[in-house]
């Protein structure tokens, strides 16, 4: 199989001759990923780093990072009432514009991968904008509000997925959602007030290949069941955070393809473990999980410096466990 045949395999769940493995890091310091307008090096960074990756990591699909274009452009939002102040932008934006650009750059480097792009919910694009702690005091004041300033960054991101797969040449987006807190933000309360804007992305991108993927990062919890619905190929989530295996996952999302399986902080298996605890830890995780619709990755994005080796040591892993 080529590794395009291998990826939708997976997604389909199909028998293939090994399981497939996604990882992905960031190609950017945190400090740039929402300088995408302000500094043209910034595409041209991420685009080396996503070539650069291919060549040297030969991976079996792609996951093309949106570091430079986290924030929408938009006025300052101070105050809760700022909000209001949000709106859709227009779909030639030069934001969304760049990003398809960078996309149909990406997507021809190697036309035999399937190539995924990271856009993340309205809701975190706004903790994105505000932070962490105004947002959830916004939501605390007026869900409500927050709700429509949420509804219109959806549209602007609907726009965005619209564009990268007609346009750009991706195969799907990979969709990043979370609970900014489950402590104070039920997941009634999210269904009514956010995950419409969620929805409203997942269909614009007209894939039936789109990967939910329900972030744990830096121990932040999600309650899983509250994805279910979403219209999804491939579920990934932290599974050393929410303390739910792939297989356990597997059952929870119906059946549908999960990618995932390594814990991602820095010193952890993947980072630096030996080959033998690699090998034995990804044969354990597909004999719990079985061959079919599987992908082996992480909870989440991983160290840019670890060696290619590492990912070698996976594939040729998953190839004597299936």
């Amino acid at each position: 199989m080529t590794k395009r045949e291998l990826v939708l395999a997976a997604f389909n769940n199909e028998r293939a001759p090994r399981a497939p493995v996604g990882f992905w890091f960031h190609f950017l310091p945190e400090e740039r990923w929402g300088d995408g307008l302000k500094d043209a090096e910034v595409f041209n960074l991420n685009f080396a780093g996503h070539k650069d990756f291919i060549e040297r990591y030969n991976p079996d699909f792609v996951k093309i990072m949106s570091d430079g274009f986290f924030i929408p452009p938009t006025a300052d939002i101070n105050n809760i009432s700022d909000l209001r102040s949000i709106e859709p932008l227009v779909c030639k934006d030069e934001w969304i514009q760049m990003q398809v650009e960078l996309v149909k750059k990406v997507s021809l480097l190697d036309s035999n991968m399937v190539y995924f792009y990271n856009i993340f919910s309205p809701l975190t694009t706004l903790r994105f904008m505000v932070g962490a702690e105004k947002l959830l005091s916004f939501i605390s004041t007026d869900i409500s509000l927050v709700g429509k300033a949420v509804y219109n960054l959806g549209i602007t991101l609907s726009m965005l997925a619209e564009r990268i797969v007609s346009e750009g040449g991706a195969d799907g987006i990979y969709f990043s959602v979370q609970n900014p807190d489950i402590k104070r933000i039920t997941d009634a309360a999210y269904a009514e007030y956010f995950s419409p804007a969620d929805s409203l992305v997942l269909q614009a991108s007209a894939s039936d290949n789109n990967i939910l993927h329900i972030c744990g990062y830096e121990g932040v919890r999600n309650r899983l069941p509250a994805w279910r619905g979403y219209n999804a190929k491939a579920y990934n989530w932290a599974a050393h955070v929410e303390g739910v295996s792939l297989a356990e996952g597997k059952a929870l999302f119906s059946g549908k393809a999960v990618i995932g399986g390594f814990a991602n902080p820095k010193g952890s298996l993947i980072d630096a473990g030996g080959r033998e605890e690699i090998e034995s830890f990804v044969k354990k995780l597909l004999l719990d999980c079985g061959s079919r619709g599987v992908i082996i990755g992480a909870d989440c994005t991983i160290s840019s410096d670890i060696h290619p080796e590492r990912f070698e040591w996976v594939r040729q892993a998953a190839v004597l466990a299936n």
